[in-house]
Protein backbone atom coordinates (compact mmCIF):
# COMPACT_ATOMS: atom_id res chain seq x y z
CA UNK A 1 0.00 0.00 0.00
CA UNK A 2 0.81 3.76 -0.73
CA UNK A 3 -0.55 6.74 0.97
CA UNK A 4 0.48 10.34 0.48
CA UNK A 5 -1.28 13.60 2.07
CA UNK A 6 -0.50 16.41 0.28
CA UNK A 7 -0.92 20.37 0.21
CA UNK A 8 -2.05 21.98 -3.06
CA UNK A 9 -0.54 25.19 -1.40
CA UNK A 10 3.75 23.38 -2.03
CA UNK A 11 2.34 22.90 -6.14
CA UNK A 12 5.61 24.43 -7.68
CA UNK A 13 6.05 25.35 -11.61
CA UNK A 14 8.74 22.31 -11.52
CA UNK A 15 6.20 19.59 -10.76
CA UNK A 16 3.91 21.53 -13.54
CA UNK A 17 6.79 21.15 -15.71
CA UNK A 18 7.01 17.61 -15.37
CA UNK A 19 3.10 16.37 -14.68
CA UNK A 20 1.39 18.57 -17.20
CA UNK A 21 2.85 16.73 -19.98
CA UNK A 22 1.43 13.11 -19.07
CA UNK A 23 -1.82 14.37 -18.74
CA UNK A 24 -4.01 13.41 -21.83
CA UNK A 25 -5.38 15.96 -24.49
CA UNK A 26 -8.97 15.44 -22.67
CA UNK A 27 -7.67 16.32 -19.32
CA UNK A 28 -5.60 19.05 -19.83
CA UNK A 29 -9.18 20.67 -21.85
CA UNK A 30 -10.97 20.13 -18.64
CA UNK A 31 -8.36 21.72 -17.08
CA UNK A 32 -8.32 24.48 -19.22
CA UNK A 33 -12.25 24.50 -19.36
CA UNK A 34 -13.00 24.56 -15.14
CA UNK A 35 -14.09 28.33 -13.96
CA UNK A 36 -12.50 27.61 -10.76
CA UNK A 37 -9.27 28.25 -10.45
CA UNK A 38 -9.06 25.37 -6.73
CA UNK A 39 -10.73 23.16 -8.66
CA UNK A 40 -8.57 22.87 -11.48
CA UNK A 41 -5.54 23.13 -8.44
CA UNK A 42 -7.24 20.02 -7.40
CA UNK A 43 -7.86 18.13 -10.10
CA UNK A 44 -3.68 18.31 -11.37
CA UNK A 45 -2.73 17.71 -7.99
CA UNK A 46 -4.34 14.76 -7.18
CA UNK A 47 -3.28 13.26 -10.89
CA UNK A 48 0.29 13.78 -9.53
CA UNK A 49 -0.14 12.33 -5.91
CA UNK A 50 -2.01 9.23 -8.29
CA UNK A 51 0.97 9.14 -10.55
CA UNK A 52 3.72 9.38 -7.34
CA UNK A 53 1.40 6.56 -5.13
CA UNK A 54 0.80 4.40 -8.28
CA UNK A 55 5.08 4.71 -9.35
CA UNK A 56 6.04 3.51 -5.90
CA UNK A 57 3.81 0.31 -5.58
CA UNK A 58 4.59 -1.21 -9.13
CA UNK A 59 8.03 0.23 -9.59
CA UNK A 60 7.03 1.82 -12.54
CA UNK A 61 7.42 4.80 -14.28
CA UNK A 62 5.22 7.44 -13.79
CA UNK A 63 3.91 7.94 -17.01
CA UNK A 64 2.84 4.76 -17.18
CA UNK A 65 -0.82 5.10 -15.89
CA UNK A 66 -3.82 5.78 -17.87
CA UNK A 67 -6.07 7.18 -15.15
CA UNK A 68 -9.62 8.36 -14.42
CA UNK A 69 -9.43 10.92 -11.65
CA UNK A 70 -12.46 12.12 -9.42
CA UNK A 71 -11.59 13.08 -6.11
CA UNK A 72 -14.18 12.16 -3.67
CA UNK A 73 -15.17 9.66 -6.07
CA UNK A 74 -14.61 6.84 -8.21
CA UNK A 75 -11.21 6.74 -9.42
CA UNK A 76 -9.53 4.11 -11.06
CA UNK A 77 -6.63 2.74 -12.83
CA UNK A 78 -7.16 1.25 -16.33
CA UNK A 79 -3.67 -0.24 -17.25
CA UNK A 80 -2.70 -1.93 -14.17
CA UNK A 81 -4.89 -4.20 -11.26
CA UNK A 82 -4.73 -1.43 -8.49
CA UNK A 83 -7.52 0.10 -6.19
CA UNK A 84 -7.01 3.82 -6.46
CA UNK A 85 -8.81 6.07 -3.68
CA UNK A 86 -8.69 10.21 -3.45
CA UNK A 87 -10.20 12.55 -1.32
CA UNK A 88 -10.16 16.20 -1.22
CA UNK A 89 -10.74 18.71 1.74
CA UNK A 90 -9.90 22.49 0.93
CA UNK A 91 -6.68 22.61 0.39
CA UNK A 92 -5.79 19.15 1.27
CA UNK A 93 -5.36 15.72 -1.11
CA UNK A 94 -5.33 12.43 0.33
CA UNK A 95 -4.72 9.56 -1.75
CA UNK A 96 -4.14 5.96 -1.43
CA UNK A 97 -3.24 3.05 -3.58
CA UNK A 98 -2.68 -0.83 -3.51
CA UNK A 99 -3.08 -3.85 -5.35
CA UNK A 100 -6.33 -5.01 -3.41
CA UNK A 101 -8.80 -2.67 -2.44
CA UNK A 102 -8.12 0.59 -0.38
CA UNK A 103 -10.03 3.46 0.82
CA UNK A 104 -9.28 6.88 2.26
CA UNK A 105 -10.74 8.40 4.96
CA UNK A 106 -9.92 12.91 5.73
CA UNK A 107 -12.15 14.32 8.54
CA UNK A 108 -11.62 18.13 9.41
CA UNK A 109 -10.92 18.10 13.39
CA UNK A 110 -13.37 20.25 14.45
CA UNK A 111 -16.72 21.01 16.97
CA UNK A 112 -19.57 18.95 16.66
CA UNK A 113 -23.11 18.27 18.06
CA UNK A 114 -23.73 14.53 20.40
CA UNK A 115 -26.44 13.36 17.95
CA UNK A 116 -23.99 13.33 15.09
CA UNK A 117 -22.08 11.11 16.94
CA UNK A 118 -24.53 9.21 17.75
CA UNK A 119 -25.80 8.37 14.72
CA UNK A 120 -22.62 7.13 13.28
CA UNK A 121 -20.94 5.55 16.03
CA UNK A 122 -21.32 2.08 18.53
CA UNK A 123 -21.33 2.84 22.15
CA UNK A 124 -18.31 1.02 22.57
CA UNK A 125 -16.87 4.47 20.00
CA UNK A 126 -18.98 7.00 21.90
CA UNK A 127 -17.52 5.30 25.50
CA UNK A 128 -13.99 5.79 23.98
CA UNK A 129 -14.38 9.34 22.29
CA UNK A 130 -16.27 10.69 25.43
CA UNK A 131 -13.57 9.23 27.28
CA UNK A 132 -11.41 12.36 26.71
CA UNK A 133 -14.30 15.26 28.52
CA UNK A 134 -14.00 16.22 31.44
CA UNK A 135 -17.87 16.59 31.41
CA UNK A 136 -19.99 14.00 33.03
CA UNK A 137 -22.12 11.84 30.10
CA UNK A 138 -25.51 13.44 31.45
CA UNK A 139 -23.40 16.68 30.87
CA UNK A 140 -22.47 15.82 27.55
CA UNK A 141 -25.91 14.35 26.12
CA UNK A 142 -27.13 17.97 27.21
CA UNK A 143 -24.37 20.52 25.87
CA UNK A 144 -25.67 21.30 22.19
CA UNK A 145 -22.08 21.20 20.72
CA UNK A 146 -18.75 19.05 22.02
CA UNK A 147 -15.56 21.41 21.63
CA UNK A 148 -13.25 19.98 23.67
CA UNK A 149 -10.29 19.67 21.58
CA UNK A 150 -9.08 15.80 22.50
CA UNK A 151 -12.44 14.74 22.04
CA UNK A 152 -13.05 16.20 18.77
CA UNK A 153 -9.66 14.75 17.34
CA UNK A 154 -10.95 11.36 19.01
CA UNK A 155 -14.02 11.94 16.81
CA UNK A 156 -12.76 13.22 13.69
CA UNK A 157 -10.62 9.72 14.01
CA UNK A 158 -13.90 7.95 14.07
CA UNK A 159 -15.50 9.49 11.19
CA UNK A 160 -12.41 8.97 8.90
CA UNK A 161 -12.34 5.41 9.75
CA UNK A 162 -15.82 5.00 9.03
CA UNK A 163 -15.36 6.87 5.34
CA UNK A 164 -12.11 4.59 4.73
CA UNK A 165 -14.20 1.67 5.51
CA UNK A 166 -17.34 2.46 3.23
CA UNK A 167 -14.66 3.47 0.35
CA UNK A 168 -12.55 0.28 0.56
CA UNK A 169 -15.40 -1.81 0.95
CA UNK A 170 -17.17 -0.32 -2.24
CA UNK A 171 -20.58 -0.03 -0.22
CA UNK A 172 -22.67 2.46 -2.14
CA UNK A 173 -24.86 3.18 0.85
CA UNK A 174 -23.87 4.94 3.63
CA UNK A 175 -26.62 5.63 5.70
CA UNK A 176 -25.72 2.60 8.21
CA UNK A 177 -22.41 3.75 9.87
CA UNK A 178 -22.17 1.02 12.43
CA UNK A 179 -22.16 -1.46 9.99
CA UNK A 180 -18.52 -1.80 10.56
CA UNK A 181 -16.60 -0.99 14.23
CA UNK A 182 -13.37 -0.04 15.44
CA UNK A 183 -11.42 -0.47 18.48
CA UNK A 184 -7.85 -0.71 19.94
CA UNK A 185 -6.44 -3.97 20.35
CA UNK A 186 -2.68 -3.85 21.65
CA UNK A 187 -2.04 -0.77 20.44
CA UNK A 188 -3.42 -0.75 17.04
CA UNK A 189 -6.92 0.14 15.68
CA UNK A 190 -8.69 -3.07 14.56
CA UNK A 191 -11.87 -3.16 11.77
CA UNK A 192 -15.05 -5.40 13.65
CA UNK A 193 -15.09 -6.42 9.78
CA UNK A 194 -11.85 -8.80 9.19
CA UNK A 195 -11.46 -8.70 5.65
CA UNK A 196 -9.93 -4.83 6.27
CA UNK A 197 -6.79 -3.64 7.70
CA UNK A 198 -6.63 -0.15 9.11
CA UNK A 199 -3.27 0.95 7.45
CA UNK A 200 -2.81 4.32 8.27
CA UNK A 201 -4.51 6.67 11.16
CA UNK A 202 -2.59 10.00 11.15
CA UNK A 203 -3.12 13.28 13.08
CA UNK A 204 -2.12 15.99 10.77
CA UNK A 205 -2.71 18.93 13.78
CA UNK A 206 -0.87 21.63 12.17
CA UNK A 207 -3.33 21.06 9.05
CA UNK A 208 -6.57 20.16 11.37
CA UNK A 209 -7.30 17.00 9.58
CA UNK A 210 -6.98 13.04 10.72
CA UNK A 211 -6.86 10.74 7.62
CA UNK A 212 -6.95 6.93 7.91
CA UNK A 213 -6.74 4.52 5.26
CA UNK A 214 -8.03 0.76 5.47
CA UNK A 215 -6.90 -1.91 3.06
CA UNK A 216 -7.99 -5.30 2.54
CA UNK A 217 -9.83 -8.33 0.30
CA UNK A 218 -13.53 -7.22 -0.47
CA UNK A 219 -15.88 -10.74 0.07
Amino acid sequence: MQYIFFDTNTLSEKMVKKYYPMLTEHKRKKIADEPDPHARTVYFCSEICARICLSREFEAPEFSFSLLINPNGASAVSNFTSSLCIVNDGDYIACAVDKHSCGVGMCRIDSFEFTEAQSICSDRELRDIFSYSVYSFADIVNRKTCDESAVCERFALYKALKDAYFRASGRAVKSNFKYAEFYVENGEIVCSDKYFTVNVHEYHKNNGYVVCVLTGRTK
